[in-house]
């Protein structure tokens, strides 16, 4: 019976954690119960992982509940979004770190990665319960995204005090830059 595709995204991060994203391969994913045409027909490169964990958390984010009320600013609904899959990325923030930093000696690879944030932001926006945003913003909080992701990577505090205070600080930032194309 094929793998689930999760599964194998799983496997893929815990071996990325272990090994690095530089040396990771698909072939890594092959176990006793894996065949190679399961992860064929899951993964054609190592690169689409990254796709399916992106589209895997975007899923788990959905399920996720938020209830907001009127006294709720955009900042306040954004940073509660963001800060909920900073949480479910937690258990694979070795692996990212790893393929972070494969990013930042190979930017174009990086490039390609972070522009597709967008339509995470896009998510996300959704998910705050916010007015549907120019395409601008949604572009802006996709690189503000990409630049925590990459503030989180290195912030080793389990309480997350930098990540916070530069998810807050820039969602400020975004918000009244966009003020008022965005509203609750």
């Amino acid at each position: 019976m094929p793998m689930d595709r999760d599964a194998l995204v799983t496997l893929a991060f815990e071996r990325i954690a272990d090994s690095g994203w530089d040396t990771f391969s698909l072939s890594d994913l092959r176990r006793k119960e894996i065949s190679l045409q399961d992860i064929a027909r899951a993964f054609t490169h190592k690169e689409d992982i990254l796709e399916a964990f992106c589209q895997m958390m975007g899923r788990a984010l959905e399920a996720s509940p938020f209830t907001f009320t009127d006294a709720d600013t955009p900042v306040d609904r954004l940073f509660e979004v963001v800060m909920a899959r900073l949480d479910l990325l937690a258990p694979y923030k070795d692996a990212c770190t790893s393929i972070f930093a494969h990013f930042e000696h190979a930017p174009l690879e990086g490039a390609v990665f972070f522009h597709g944030l967008r339509t995470q932001a896009e998510r996300m926006t959704r998910l705050a319960s916010l007015t549907p945003p120019p395409l601008f913003f949604a572009s802006a909080f996709g690189a503000f995204y990409g630049a925590l992701l990459m503030t989180w990577a290195k912030d080793r505090d389990p309480n997350l005090e930098e990540t916070m205070a530069f998810c807050h600080k820039g969602l400020g930032k975004l918000c009244d830059f966009f003020q008022p194309s965005i509203a609750a």
